[in-house]
């Protein structure tokens, strides 16, 4: 963009309190400012590969894909909306910059502090505790429980295994910590006595956090997503209707909505260039240097005013 005298200091030579939002993968400073970069390459450098494998001794496994990118741009979203909350208030615009990696360093944040201050990644476990896990049913279903205090350790016994609670090895959380595996043996064999429904209902009983584990087929119909409108349906010039997820964020005053697809390759191109003073001669020429392109392959979508 600098190189086509659209950088920051260009942009803000023309109008003082713009805001210019930059997302890249690597950041405007440093040795690879200046080279290519996509989410997989990003989730590969900021180390969360490794995290996602298990250390620095195993495998590395990526995350979904996109993971980078959808955080890069919530991150740069954030910043855009900060900078414009600035200028409200003292009238200067800004520069705001979001890499991928930043936004991946931010969502480490508890990993990379874990590891500035130990000098150890462990990595992901597969269960973190025996208490914050999932277990399999009878039925072959998942469910997933977070009992992470010593006041819901005791509830869930009380329903699920009184046994448990007096048992020395599990009784507090240093016995449920040291004997960890122990623990997830005994709570693996619990879990498989009981379908997920008859779990359900004495996880609510004993009001334990918990969760069944959801395949999107099932998620996108569940009755909470639902009730909150997390899946939309929205229509499309080429696509029809369809289902989208919906805004994560929902505001009693001015509550958001997704208005439809995307907009069409090059939409607003032509409307943008003739604000900008450029003529009907103008943009055609540019339509016919293949300067620029939008809807029809090229062609205009907009009639030329006739003389």
């Amino acid at each position: 963009m600098t190189g086509w005298k659209l950088g920051y200091e260009d942009l803000k030579a023309l109008r003082p309190d713009i805001i210019m939002a930059s997302g890249s993968a690597w950041g405007q400073e440093g040795p690879w400012a200046r080279r290519p970069g996509f989410d997989h390459v990003a989730q590969a450098l900021s180390g969360i590969m490794y995290e996602q494998g298990g250390g620095p001794d195993k495998e590395p496994h990526a995350l979904i894909g996109g993971f980078a990118d959808s955080i890069g741009g919530i991150v740069l979203a954030f910043g855009i909306a900060s900078a414009l909350y600035v200028r409200a208030a003292t009238g200067q615009g800004q520069h705001v910059d979001v890499s991928l990696i930043s936004g991946m360093t931010t969502m480490q944040s508890r990993e990379l502090i874990r590891f500035l201050r130990t000098n150890e990644q462990p990595g992901f476990e597969f269960r973190r505790a025996a208490t914050y896990t999932h277990y399999r049913t009878s039925e072959g279903r998942y469910v997933a429980i977070a009992a992470n205090t010593q006041e819901m350790w005791e509830r869930f016994c009380d329903v699920a295994a009184p046994h448990l609670k007096v048992d020395p090895r599990f009784a507090d959380p240093f016995g449920r910590f040291d004997n960890k595996m122990e623990l997830v043996g005994v709570m693996e064999e619990l879990f498989l006595t009981h379908t997920s429904d008859e779990w359900e209902a004495m996880l609510v009983q004993a009001d334990v956090p918990h969760a069944p584990v959801l395949p999107y087929r099932d998620y996108v119909e569940h009755p909470q997503v639902v009730a909150n409108h997390l899946i939309q349906e929205i229509d499309t010039p080429n696509l029809g209707k369809m289902r989208v997820p919906g805004p994560p964020v929902h505001m009693s005053l001015t509550p958001p909505h997704i208005p439809g697809g995307g907009p069409e390759l090059g939409q607003n191109t032509e409307d943008i260039l003739l604000e900008a003073g450029y003529t009907w001669e103008d943009i055609e020429g540019f339509h016919r240097d293949d300067v620029i392109s939008s809807i029809g392959a090229g062609e205009s979508k907009h009639l030329r005013p006739q003389a």
